[in-house]
């Protein structure tokens, strides 16, 4: 868990190329390729989702491991965003972590992207 100016998908369509402000994200799936490490980063938020989203509530527990702020949150399963750790100019690896959900916890937001990205309704905002 890491704070990043996420970039919504929908903020991308409109043109914008870089997050509004540092967001709670997880970071979901590290993939190690050719000398880079690719990041996939799922958004947190505190605003209840849509109905038609694709999201995951964050349970107390968890959120008090993530180091979340006290309030309700979501982890959002239908969109993240890409990038590239060594030419991120959004990552920053110097910032302190916020927390660490459980391995359970991991397992289970990793199992719902892959069903996600199964299904073709994982949509990936690239930040490179």
């Amino acid at each position: 868990m890491v704070e990043y100016p996420y970039l919504w998908r929908w903020q991308q369509r409109k043109g914008e190329e870089s997050g509004r402000k540092p967001r709670p994200v997880c970071v979901a799936i590290v993939v190690e390729r050719e000398g880079k490490t690719h990041l996939f980063l799922a958004p947190i938020t505190s605003s209840e989702p849509e109905d038609d989203r694709k999201a995951l509530e964050v349970p107390a527990l968890e959120a008090k491991r993530g180091g979340l702020r006290a309030g309700r949150s979501w982890i959002i399963l239908d969109e993240v965003n890409y990038d590239l750790f060594e030419d991120s100019h959004d990552y920053n690896p110097g910032k302190p972590r916020l927390g660490r959900f459980s391995d359970p916890f991991t397992a289970k937001i990793l199992s719902e992207l892959q069903s996600q990205r199964a299904r073709g309704r994982l949509h990936s905002v690239k930040r490179v």
